[in-house]
């Protein structure tokens, strides 16, 4: 006869052991990055470096002896990953850590300036970093744009094609963007792409469950954009490959999965999560594998090409990622203060208020007398999006490439100032 005590410890032993052989099991189809080929002499960049996937990759890419740039916000958090690879790698690749925050538009511009003052060509950019923040905390970045459109989207929109000059310097090179299946899920509503409308619900308890909306619209974004991009620089030598490191276990959810969801759930997680390490295989295969040189635009998982369910739409693409080369011209009228002195160095603050509200405005602005009492301020607009312009609150179409703003009042312009 079997004792009870036995049979009590027999129970949870079989479970885990069960568990165990079923996650060995899926691991095996979860794909794995064979190539070892040397990258000495070839510069990296990713963004997010310096934790989860991001880092894996990093590690992985420094191991193969490649130059390494964390393209980070904390800086202390990238400094001290590169100091723990150190002690692992005492001979890998160089590993060079880049203030970044994708969150501002401005922090992209300086740290482009500061990538093309220190490097010649990048040969591979990894879109890496990505944020998941509930909608009901009503996150903005610090240009006012909803926090997953802003960081996961625009940022690397925008730095992408900042960098596309080191780019076809380094020929053949690639982009690898980092999205998500949950695009399957996303959505885009060029009405409300800051997603006012599901923010209130959020704040209403009327969104149920752990689904965030804003991140799957933003890896649906990541996905058209890779798409558009791959499209824009066909026989151009450099390849766009999208990626999805599968359901890996990361501090990304960390706002949304509480520390009990993951003792309630430890069963499914232990079978189905990835380590961040296994997560990043598909992220280092198309970073490195020359089997998938010139295979331009796809999408892969589990390091082998995956087919999207997402229904995706051309009109939607080019109106989500068509770039502008524009001039834009802003015509005031200053009546009242055109005979006055400091008039001059208030439209000087004019041309500064401009250039902070439009982003891009930013260094070729020039001041024109049109008349008596009006100025016309001109600036070149270049790498930007209609939807960008839009939610600053001016009028320009993608399809357009050159059309004059309305008329703005100058005393509410010298209010703000």
């Amino acid at each position: 006869m079997v004792s009870s005590s036995i049979i009590y410890a027999a129970v949870p032993i079989s479970v885990i052991v069960a568990i165990g052989l079923v996650r060995k099991l899926r691991s095996r189809k979860w794909g794995k990055c064979i190539s070892n080929t040397c990258l000495r002499g070839k510069t990296y960049l990713i963004t997010g470096a310096n934790s989860g996937i991001g880092l894996e990759t990093a590690k992985a890419l420094a191991r193969r002896k490649a130059r390494v740039i964390f393209a980070c916000r904390n800086m202390e958090s990238a400094k001290k990953a590169i100091a723990e690879i150190r002690k692992e790698q005492p001979t890998g690749g160089e590993m060079i850590p880049m203030q970044l925050d994708l969150a501002s538009l401005e922090s992209v511009e300086n740290f482009v300036e500061l990538v093309k003052a220190g490097f010649h060509k990048i040969d591979v950019l990894i879109n890496n970093a990505g944020v998941v923040i509930p909608l009901k905390e009503d996150i903005k970045t610090k240009d006012g744009f909803e926090i997953h459109l802003g960081v996961n989207h625009l940022g690397h929109f925008y730095l992408t094609n900042l960098l596309l000059d080191l780019l076809r310097r380094a020929t053949p090179s690639r982009i690898v963007v980092v999205s998500s299946t949950l695009h399957e899920q996303g959505a885009i509503d060029f009405e409300d792409l800051n997603l006012h409308r599901l923010i209130e619900d959020a704040k209403k308890g009327k969104i149920k469950g752990r689904h965030n909306p804003g991140y799957s619209n933003s890896k649906l974004m990541n996905a058209y954009f890779a798409r558009a991009l791959a499209y824009r620089l066909k026989d151009s030598g450099i390849d766009v490959h999208t990626c999805c490191p599968g359901f890996t276990y990361t501090n990304l959810f960390r706002h949304s999965v509480k520390w009990y969801h993951y003792i309630l759930m430890s069963p499914i997680f232990l079978m189905y999560m990835r380590t961040a390490k296994q997560g990043a295989e598909t992220v280092v295969f198309c970073a490195t594998d020359y089997s998938i040189e010139g295979k331009t635009g796809k999408f892969y998982r589990d390091c082998t090409e995956y087919t999207s369910k997402y229904p995706f739409d051309k009109e939607v693409e080019t109106k989500l990622c068509t770039s502008l080369n524009a001039t834009l011209s802003i015509e005031i009228l200053a009546p009242d203060l055109s005979k006055s002195a400091p008039f001059r160095d208030r439209l000087g603050g004019i041309v500064k208020l401009a250039s902070k509200k439009l982003w891009v405005l930013n260094r070729r602005t020039t001041v024109l007398q049109a008349g008596p009492s009006t100025y016309t301020l001109q600036s070149k607009v270049s790498i930007t999006y209609g939807i960008l312009l839009s939610h600053l609150g001016w009028s320009m179409s993608v399809s357009i490439v050159s059309r004059p703003t309305p008329m703005l009042s100058i005393s509410n312009l010298l209010a703000i100032l």
